[in-house]
């Protein structure tokens, strides 16, 4: 899960210097990849990062990760 985090998320140089917001983030993160990793698409399979990708550009994709 740490490969994933920092290739994808870029967790090694994220730099959070006040005290709960890089365990805040941190937490956040790790949700959101295992949110992604999780659901499984229809049709022909996406790559976890287009999947994170298609995320910041689809809102309905978000809803649908969200609520299903």
């Amino acid at each position: 899960m740490h490969w994933c985090l920092d290739v994808h998320l870029n967790n090694d140089r994220d730099k959070k210097y006040e005290k709960n917001v890089s365990g805040n983030f941190a937490k956040t993160k790790e949700f959101l990849l295992n949110l992604v990793k999780s659901i499984l698409l229809e049709g022909k399979k996406h790559s976890l990062c287009s999947n994170l990708k298609k995320i910041g550009w689809e809102l309905n994709y978000l809803v649908k990760l969200i609520f299903a």
